[in-house]
């Protein structure tokens, strides 16, 4: 009876000891999850509110009618959000990528060959890119692809953050569905641009065969 009660006993205290160490586990975890967003909101506040703010205008891109103002919204908004010192759209025409919006016009080329290694590693592996890696003459720091019914027909060209950091995986995954976005965007513009003009054309062509 004796062993019983000793064997019980340790039972016992080895089961207090466990639920103790699983409670004050909990809190702790608890304790640090609270800390862990209490640092977050005080320290990087203007972090998620710049994300916040892509994200939007991620969205709000498409209903943007006037493919100049969203140009230079674009540009704008990736300045100020993501920390760049410089942001610019290179889009294809002639055969060439020619700058269509910048921030400014400092360290980049109005104009960049569709074979420039920048380039050629957008369309070949449609993956955001760093010029310097890959050799190009861009100075700048990371580009994002626009494709188009499987077309290369621009990117989202950043140069270093203002304030020394690397873009971070997030950032990369929210500029590269807004570069993506933007392309699609203008792309519709473009075409509804086409079709009006052409309605004008058959309007116009229709009433001289009218007045015939």
């Amino acid at each position: 009876l004796g062993k019983v009660f000793i064997d019980a006993s340790h039972i016992a205290s080895r089961s207090v000891e466990i639920a103790l160490a699983l409670g004050l586990g909990f809190s702790l975890r608890s304790l640090h999850a609270r800390i862990e967003q209490i640092i977050d909101r005080l320290f990087f506040r203007h972090r998620r509110r710049a994300l916040a703010t892509l994200k939007d205008f991620a969205n709000d891109v498409y209903f943007i009618t006037d493919p100049d103002i969203a140009l230079e919204r674009t540009v704008d908004t990736v300045f100020r959000c993501a920390d760049a010192e410089n942001a610019a759209i290179y889009l294809i025409a002639d055969g060439v990528f020619g700058c269509a919006a910048v921030t400014t016009t400092a360290d980049l080329p109005p104009e960049i060959s569709a074979d420039d290694p920048l380039f050629v590693r957008l369309r070949a592996s449609r993956k955001p890119q760093m010029p310097r890696e890959v050799g190009s003459g861009l100075n700048a720091e990371i580009a994002f692809p626009m494709f188009v019914r499987a077309t290369l027909v621009g990117a989202l060209v950043l140069a270093a953050k203002r304030s020394g950091e690397a873009y971070d995986p997030e950032e990369n995954a929210l500029l590269t569905e807004l570069a993506q976005r933007v392309g699609l965007a203008l792309d519709a513009l473009q075409t509804l641009a086409m079709r009006r003009e052409l309605e004008s054309l058959m309007g116009a062509t229709g009433g001289a065969a009218t007045a015939l």
